[in-house]
């Protein structure tokens, strides 16, 4: 039973410091706003992403080429015109990136396509990541997954799509993005936080730290299943409701945060 907890502690606070993965599909209508008509410049916002666009529209589903225009006949994706000025800049406003990735497609094989894929750390300078033509689309018309790695807490670490001249059309879809969260994580020193009584004898667990600030608590049981999630103004958690058992206590405040485990007899 001592490995089984042991195994069960380890696979949870890992499961705790992982980083959050968000996915943008460009399907709510509301997010965009087109300036222009036809091929023209697109913005598209959604909480801390944001995109601009030069030569590009809003494209809608259907088939082309033998394949869905979005991906996985989605609402929307976006296309990139076929001449020298088109480009499509993504923008992380905070949280850093990891790593990224996003759903390419062409238009056709004739010509072939020629867009850059690269990223930017400090708007300045750009790290190339992959070349969209007919080779790295597998000479296929079907979306195919680009991926990145950047390792950045940066605010507004940029990701671009931009023509390398008068080649083909291409649209672009699915865009989702690791945040860089755990590089910069900070945690609770030992000495900056308690939880008593452990083990808990009466329903209720003290969580005392250095701040008078709101706790975020959460609290799995053996199976790794979230059984508690409250935001203490306090420093009591109760606790009546669980069983007697062995169970993982997360306690983040201000950014920092540790995990703890927590019996209940």
């Amino acid at each position: 039973m001592k490995k089984f907890y042991f195994l069960f502690l380890a696979l949870i606070s890992l499961n705790l410091s992982a980083q959050i993965t968000t996915t943008i599909d460009f399907d709510t209508a509301a997010n965009w706003t087109t300036l222009g008509s036809g091929y023209s410049s697109q913005v598209y916002s959604d909480g801390v992403f944001s995109f601009t666009s030069n030569s590009t529209l809003r494209e809608t589903d259907g088939t082309q080429d033998g394949f869905d225009r979005t991906y996985l006949n989605s609402a929307y994706s976006v296309r990139l015109r076929n001449n020298s000025t088109s480009s499509l800049t993504f923008n992380i406003a905070s949280g850093g990136v990891t790593t990224f990735d996003v759903q390419v497609r062409r238009w056709d094989a004739s010509p072939s396509p020629d867009f850059s894929l690269e990223y930017s750390i400090d708007g300045t300078t750009w790290t190339n990541v992959a070349t969209i033509n007919n080779t790295t689309l597998s000479d296929s018309s079907d979306f195919t997954l680009f991926s990145g790695t950047i390792n950045s807490v940066n605010d507004n670490i940029k990701i671009r799509f931009i023509s390398n001249g008068t080649t083909e059309r291409i649209m672009v879809d699915q865009f989702s993005w690791t945040d860089a969260s755990t590089l910069s994580n900070k945690n609770f020193e030992t000495a900056e936080f308690s939880v008593y009584p452990n083990p808990v004898t009466n329903g209720f667990v003290n969580i005392k730290t250095t701040s008078n600030d709101a706790i975020n608590v959460t609290v799995f049981d053996v199976l790794g299943k979230q059984v508690v999630k409250q935001t203490l103004t306090t420093n009591r958690l109760n606790v009546s409701n669980l069983k007697a058992g062995m169970y993982l206590l997360n306690i983040e405040q201000n950014g920092a945060s540790t995990t703890k485990k927590l019996v209940i007899e």
